[in-house]
């Protein structure tokens, strides 16, 4: 079911992310279209934290590899992981990126990416 169904079904509006989390729940659930958005407004708040719950999860995953490179990771706010880099491993950046996108293995076929962005201090990108 494409995004658009989605919210037109539900009335919902998830970003992308979530809705690929909200996707891959859809593959698994055993029942049609109708059946699956009735039951996904009914258990909205549920599903909300589950799909928070899972995002948590991977990114605890990303942390765990990317702390395992050797990186320190100094806290995590939400979907983010503040890393301390030197300014010279100019590399870092594309490291980390790709551990953010590596399959994890509980959570097949479902899509990861990362994103990374340098400052001298914390900020909200």
């Amino acid at each position: 079911m494409m995004i658009e169904e989605f919210e037109k079904r539900t009335g919902i509006f998830p970003d992308m992310e979530t809705y690929r989390v909200i996707e891959a729940y859809y593959c698994e659930f055993d029942g049609d279209k109708d059946a699956f958005c009735k039951a996904f407004k009914a258990n909205k708040k549920l599903v909300e934290n589950i799909v928070q719950a899972t995002a948590r999860d991977c990114l605890a995953v990303a942390m765990t590899r990317v702390s395992a490179l050797g990186y320190k990771i100094v806290m995590h706010v939400h979907d983010e992981m503040i890393v301390d880099v030197p300014n010279t491993d100019t590399e870092a950046p594309g490291r980390i990126n790709a551990i953010m996108a590596q399959p994890i293995d509980w959570a097949e076929g479902l899509p990861l990416k990362g994103d990374t962005y340098e400052t001298p201090f914390y900020k909200k990108d």
